[in-house]
């Protein structure tokens, strides 16, 4: 839904897996470290966004792709 954040200022996670996290529901426990590297914050929208752009230059679509 392109939202960061709910009602209440929170960063939004994951439905079914709540560490997915923010616009591009980007997963924490595999991805803060990176991001933390590169520095992006995965809690601002500008941070959730540019490392979403990072990772698929890195990997493809392959980081959201569900394995369920």
């Amino acid at each position: 839904g392109w939202r960061q954040y709910d009602k209440e200022g929170n960063v939004l996670t994951g439905k079914v897996h709540p560490p997915d996290s923010g616009i591009f529901q980007i997963n924490k426990i595999t991805w803060q470290e990176a991001a933390d590297l590169v520095g992006y914050d995965l809690d601002t929208p500008e941070g959730n966004i540019d490392f979403a752009i990072w990772l698929y230059r890195q990997y493809g679509i392959e980081p959201w792709v569900c394995r369920a």
